[in-house]
C-alpha cells in the first residue's frame, strides 16, 4: 500500500456544527469553474488531510453546507483529482437513474459516495487541479459518517452479526460499481466509512479507481473487503475472529469464518457473493442486525457513539 492509501479521512463535515466551526480557520476564497464562490478552511492552520499527492480542505459551499475540496499537491498528481472527478460524475449519473427506479424508497446508491459539486484550479502558471465535493441530502450531518479506523481504535472490534451487515452493504456497493466497469482499488479502514443514520457504507476516496477494470482487479476489491471485515471482527493473520456465542451458534460461526476465508482467496462476483452471504445469514438468524461495536469489556455500542470529531 503506498503513501496515498495511508490517509486518515476521519473528519467529514456536512451540516454547520457549532463545535466543529469553532475549530476552523479561514484560509482562502476561490471561484469554481461554475462561477460559484467557496470558502476554504483549515483545522488550526493545518489542512484536514495532507499527503504527498493531495490535500483536503474543509469548504463552505454556496448552500451553506460544508463539503471538501481535494487539491493536488503538485501538478503531476492532477490525474488523481481528474480520476476522482470522472468516477464520481459517472457514478452520480447512474445512481440517479437507479435510485429513481426504486419507487417508494429513499435513495440508496447516491448516498454511498461524495457528490461532485464543482471543479477548480490554483491559478498558477502550471496549476494544480481541485475538486469540490458535497454529500447527498440523505447525509444531513457529518456525524452520520464514521471511519472504521475511528471505530476500531483502542482494541475495539465489531461483533459477528455486524460484520455480516458490513460485508453485505459493501458487496451491494461493489456490485453496483463493478457493473459500471470500475474497481475501487482502495478499501481499507480509513476509506470505509459507516453511515449511521440509514445503516449504510460510504466510500470517500475514489482517486485510485480503475476504469475498465479486469475481473481480477474487481475480485481484488472483494478480497480487500473480506480482509477488512476479518480484521474488524477481530481476526488476525494467525487467528480467527472471536466467537460471539450469544450472537451466532458454533455451526453458523464456522460457516461464516469459512465464507470470509474463501472471499479472501477465491471470490466470485460481488453480486453472487452478496446472494450467498444473505442465504448464509438467513440460515443463521433473521436479518435484524443492530450495527454496533464490541468494546474491550464486551459491551456493545452503536457506531455513532464513536464519532470523536
Amino acid at each position: 500500500m503506498d503513501e496515498t492509501k495511508s490517509t486518515d479521512l476521519s473528519i467529514v463535515p456536512v451540516k454547520p456544527d457549532a463545535a466543529l466551526v469553532a475549530t476552523l480557520t479561514h484560509e482562502f476564497d476561490f471561484v469554481g469553474a461554475s462561477g460559484a464562490n467557496y470558502e476554504a478552511y483549515s483545522l488550526g492552520g493545518k489542512p484536514l488531510v495532507e499527503t504527498p499527492t493531495f490535500k483536503l480542505a474543509i469548504t463552505k459551499l454556496p448552500s451553506g453546507q460544508f463539503g471538501l475540496t481535494m487539491i493536488a499537491s503538485e501538478p503531476k498528481h492532477n490525474w488523481r483529482i481528474e480520476t476522482q472527478q470522472h468516477v464520481l460524475h459517472t457514478l452520480q449519473e447512474m445512481a440517479a437513474f437507479e435510485d429513481a427506479e426504486t419507487k417508494g424508497d429513499k435513495p440508496f446508491f447516491g448516498a454511498l459516495f461524495p457528490t461532485m459539486v464543482d471543479t477548480m484550479d490554483t491559478g498558477e502558471d502550471n496549476p494544480r487541479a481541485g475538486l469540490v465535493m458535497g454529500f447527498h441530502p440523505e447525509i444531513a450531518s457529518y456525524k452520520q459518517l464514521v471511519p472504521l479506523s475511528v471505530v476500531l481504535k483502542g482494541g475495539k472490534r465489531v461483533d459477528l452479526q455486524t460484520s455480516v451487515w458490513m460485508l453485505s452493504k459493501a458487496l451491494k456497493l461493489l456490485d453496483f460499481v463493478h457493473a459500471m466497469g470500475f474497481a475501487i482499488n482502495w478499501i481499507d479502514e480509513d476509506n470505509y466509512l459507516i453511515e449511521t443514520a440509514r445503516h449504510g457504507v460510504f466510500i470517500l476516496n475514489w482517486m485510485e479507481s480503475i476504469e475498465e477494470a479486469s475481473v481480477d482487479e474487481q475480485k481484488t476489491d472483494i478480497k480487500d473487503l473480506a480482509n477488512l471485515v476479518w480484521r474488524a471482527a477481530g481476526g488476525t493473520d494467525k487467528s480467527n475472529p472471536p466467537h460471539d456465542e450469544k450472537i451466532m451458534d458454533k455451526a453458523g460461526y464456522d460457516k461464516f469464518v469459512a465464507f470470509l476465508k474463501r472471499l479472501m482467496s477465491e471470490p466470485d462476483t460481488a453480486g453472487n457473493e452478496m446472494d450467498a452471504l444473505l442465504a448464509l445469514a438467513d440460515s443463521i438468524w433473521e436479518r435484524t442486525a443492530f450495527p454496533g461495536v464490541r468494546t474491550p469489556d464486551g459491551k456493545k455500542r452503536p457506531f455513532h457513539e464513536f464519532v470523536t470529531y
